[in-house]
């Protein structure tokens, strides 16, 4: 492991270590808490999505790539990643090349991949990313490794493998007291096919210490049209949240309620996802 990798480790633990220590500790999850995530640096992030969450005074996650970047018409450049973090948002790591990482080869180069996000983003005055989402929603015990080592506090899943891809579910809530901090599953993956009824559905499960975590991506998604989502239904949903009094978070607010160095025996945690579904 290199010294840089050590490093961002070390200043990662730091960062929760000096959290815990000015006595901001632990309190008890709130019923209606859900963190909302979005990924692939799709424009509309900024243009878009990121100025209806400011009007409600919802926190959220943008996990960036650079896979698509080429594209300008409909993906964000360095620049616009920026002015979504000072807006207030979080900026999570998606990995620079948006590869699958679930092989025990593939591994080995995650640590790359990690870092240059950081190093794009830290030009741009962005600070380095302590959560993650795991590219296609693949996972491996290696790479899970990586992400511990890298500093990586929380990374999130998809509804896969108790889900099939697609599947409306609703996916599994976060548990604290279950799921891996590295490994949170995602409860709902919204698909153009989602309805409010089917959002409320996902999002009124929130309760007794447990947590929706929602994956979106573009609003609409021209490039990606199979996980696009119509911007009319979007504000539907996001009204929602904010007239039931919903605590909408990002990922990295999640340090207030848990502790990621505390990790449950959480058999995902040795699985190895690619995309056939275990059985439920």
């Amino acid at each position: 492991m290199s010294n840089r990798v050590v490093r961002i480790a070390s200043f990662s633990i730091a960062c929760w270590c000096s959290f815990q220590a000015s006595g901001q500790s632990l309190v008890p999850i709130p019923d209606k808490t859900v963190v909302l995530t979005f990924d692939d640096s799709v424009k509309n992030h900024r243009t878009f999505v990121a100025p209806l969450l400011q009007k409600y005074g919802f926190g959220a996650t943008f996990y960036v790539t650079h896979a698509w970047m080429k594209d300008t018409e409909h993906f964000m450049n360095w620049e616009e990643i920026q002015q979504l973090e000072a807006m207030g948002f979080e900026i999570g790591n998606h990995t620079w090349s948006h590869d699958l990482f679930h092989k025990p080869e593939a591994a080995s180069r995650l640590p790359r991949d990690l870092e240059r996000i950081d190093e794009a983003l830290e030009k741009v005055g962005v600070p380095k990313p302590i959560t993650f989402a795991w590219p296609a929603n693949r996972f491996g015990p290696e790479s899970r490794e990586v992400l511990r080592k890298h500093g990586i506090l929380f990374g999130r899943r998809g509804m896969q493998p108790e889900f099939d891809y697609q599947d409306l579910g609703p996916g599994n809530l976060y548990d604290p007291k279950v799921h891996d901090p590295l490994l949170i599953p995602t409860a709902g993956d919204v698909y153009p096919n989602w309805t409010v009824d089917h959002f409320q559905r996902v999002v009124d499960r929130a309760k007794d210490e447990k947590i929706a975590v929602l994956m979106f991506h573009g609003v609409p998604d021209v490039v990606h049209p199979w996980v696009t989502l119509d911007p009319d239904k979007f504000r539907d949903f996001m009204a929602y949240l904010f007239e039931e009094h919903f605590n909408v978070i990002a990922m990295r607010d999640l340090q207030r309620y848990v502790d990621p160095t505390s990790f449950p025996e959480d058999p995902m945690a040795k699985a190895r996802y690619n995309d056939v579904p275990l059985d439920r």
